[in-house]
């Protein structure tokens, strides 16, 4: 492992690369210049060009980083002459019909006033411009993510209506996979959303090679057949296919180191590539080296960074007056001018881009939100939740004049504080709360005459009957909500074991499962604080570390471990996820102290805790996740154990 990182990433920033034709893409997608570039999706491109003639509406859906984007805007496009068809690309992080007529305005300027209506604007565009509209919907999760169901259901009306008017308009949607299912709520609109789709995988080992020596060979550039063959074999040794992000990231700085040492012949060597130390890793050493460069500015940049993360683990368009205000939930308070150069430099340093148009920042891909979504506490992550219900919430309020209820307000208290809410979102809260307590003033009036009248009528034995029988039957109920609770969040919790199990490509749905799972777990405790709960959080939270693990998220699952050795110290399986997540995170230490600690215990009747190691090592392996120190484990717990 190097000593200074600076080796590896001081040319990222300011090398002269910019002046010659850029072979390889860092964290960008391909776009309709790059067709010259774009290899390695040749059979992809041809099928979703055969997809997209077929119906009026096309679904593109895969993991994040399998290039959909690249695919649509440069395959696809390559293949289309630019005067039969307009592209125009529309971000539903904004609300969808704004978004849609904000476009449309941007690429096809009208010198009048452009009409209200946006189906009547469609129409002017099409006809002005005498070509073939088509809306690309892409990164669309973000209409999930942040669109509350009304503006969804309005929005689905709306394109519904644009293809049964037969406008002269096609949509493309690129979806992450495992938003999929979310879109069978659009079906009632869109019966046929499903009917014509692509599915991205991740590039095969022969797609990957011709990815790293198309570009080369189209721009003359020297590359070592000992480095090709080295790369493919370390980024496909899980045998899951490529990660375009970790591709473009290692191809992409081992050219800018070649143009540095040799401007006018840059060559990319096998010795370049063995200086990277763990390819796996390259983004976080990235992100981390560029972070701690800022010194005494490194940790306002964190916060900064944590600005543009979903609660989902995703990136986020935001402008500085919204990261301000989210700032101050990480305990951070940043004045705009300095908020500002941070950006800059975040931009200079390709960790973030601003969406000049709207003058908003975005990290430059999703694989980047995942490991700052890694930097999180616990509770940071919980009042990420919380924002994000709550800014749903404004634009359901919006829309239908929709305060929050009762229970949400409820759910709220814990985190008021914290959130520091502003503007509109602290207007919501103030408003749904006056509101409430306007409801329990009428409640209350309506009791006090109901047991006036009661009281008339049956006098005042009768109403202590009365309140008793009420009481006993409320704590039943309680206890029969309970009992529910825990059996729907074992559901969950099993349904979660079976992905995991069973589908190895679906760890995400396994974690959001569990996290249903814990969900209720935490209400049932909260709620009732007596043993049966607590032991069944416990256990949840121990099955949730355990599939952070094959999500990668190694300092999460450590966390969540804690958490759940702290609720039920007796139950030490928690304990091997602790040290599976020390362990691949790079702790050795740390990991073979547990190991050594627990290595003759029993976590049941019927396994020990090596027994356990041996057998999640097994499982992390199938899945592609594996560490040299593993062996090292391995050797320690059969010799401490007594296993050949």
């Amino acid at each position: 492992m190097r000593d200074d990182l600076d080796d590896l990433f001081g040319g990222l920033v300011g090398a002269p690369v910019a002046e010659r034709p850029q072979p390889f893409k860092f964290l960008d997608p391909y776009g309709p210049d790059d067709r010259a570039i774009f290899f390695g999706r040749e059979s992809e491109t041809a099928l979703l060009y055969a997809q997209f003639f077929k119906s009026r509406l096309t679904l593109v859906y895969g993991e994040s980083g399998t290039g959909k984007t690249s695919l649509i805007d440069c395959g696809l496009r390559a293949q289309i002459p630019p005067e039969d068809m307009l592209f125009i690309p529309v971000r539903t992080a904004f609300e969808p019909a704004t978004a849609v007529r904000q476009a449309l305005l941007k690429q096809a300027p009208l010198a009048e006033e452009p009409p209200e209506d946006l189906e009547v604007l469609l129409r002017e565009v099409i006809q002005r411009k005498h070509k073939t509209l088509v809306l690309v919907f892409d990164q669309f999760e973000e209409f999930f993510l942040f669109q509350p169901a009304s503006v969804r259901r309005d929005f689905a009306r709306q394109m519904a209506v644009w293809l049964e008017h037969g406008l002269d308009l096609r949509l493309l949607i690129g979806i992450r996979q495992e938003y999929l299912a979310q879109l069978t709520e659009l079906e009632e609109w869109l019966p046929d959303l499903y009917q014509n789709r692509l599915w991205v995988r991740r590039m095969s080992r022969e797609q990957a090679q011709a990815a790293i020596t198309g570009p080369c060979r189209a721009l003359d550039i020297a590359i070592e057949p000992e480095l090709v063959a080295e790369l493919l074999d370390t980024l496909t040794a899980g045998g899951q296919g490529v990660e375009l992000p970790i591709l473009q990231v290692v191809l992409d700085t081992l050219y800018r180191r070649a143009v540095a040492d040799d401007a006018e012949q840059p060559r990319l060597t096998h010795a370049g590539y063995q200086a990277l130390g763990q390819t796996q890793n390259i983004l976080a050493q990235f992100i981390e080296e560029r972070v701690s460069a800022y010194q005494d500015e490194a940790e306002p940049a964190r916060q900064v960074l944590k600005t543009l993360v979903t609660a989902e683990g995703t990136r986020r368009l935001s402008s500085p007056a919204e990261m301000e205000e989210r700032l101050l939930q990480f305990g951070a308070e940043i004045p705009n001018e300095r908020l500002l150069e941070l950006l800059r430099r975040l931009v200079d340093d390709r960790i973030v881009r601003e969406d000049a148009d709207h003058h908003r920042f975005e990290l430059r891909h999703d694989a980047l939100a995942a490991r700052i979504w890694q930097w999180m506490t616990g509770i940071e992550q919980e009042l990420l939740e919380v924002r994000q219900t709550l800014e749903h919430r404004l634009r359901e309020y919006r829309q239908r004049g929709r305060l929050l209820d009762a229970g949400m307000l409820d759910d709220l208290k814990p985190y008021e504080s914290r959130l520091h809410l502003r503007g509109e979102l602290a207007d919501l809260v103030a408003k749904s709360k006056q509101q409430a307590v306007r409801a329990r003033r009428r409640g209350r009036r309506r009791l006090i005459a109901g047991l006036v009248v009661g009281w008339a009528f049956a006098g005042f034995a009768f109403v202590q009957w009365d309140l008793a029988e009420q009481a006993r039957n409320q704590a039943e109920y309680q206890r029969n909500w309970a009992e529910q609770e825990i059996n729907r969040a074992k559901q969950e919790k099993t349904r979660a074991e079976q992905s995991l199990e069973h589908d190895a490509g679906n760890t995400p749905a396994a974690r959001d499962a569990i996290m249903e799972a814990l969900t209720i777990a935490r209400d049932s405790h909260a709620k009732h604080q007596d043993e049966p709960s607590r032991q069944f959080l416990a256990q949840t939270l121990g099955n949730l570390s355990f599939t952070l693990l094959f999500n990668r998220q190694f300092q999460e699952a450590i966390a969540t471990a804690e958490e759940a050795l702290a609720l039920n110290p007796s139950d030490i399986l928690p304990a091997t996820n602790q040290a599976h997540g020390y362990l691949l995170s790079g702790q050795f230490e740390k990991a073979e102290a547990i190991y050594r600690q627990h290595a003759r215990d029993k976590v049941n009747d019927q396994q020990t805790f090596a027994e356990a190691v041996l057998d999640d090592f097994a499982k992390l392996r199938e899945r592609g996740i594996d560490h040299p120190d593993m062996k090292k484990i391995e050797t320690l717990l059969r010799t401490s154990s007594g296993q050949p």
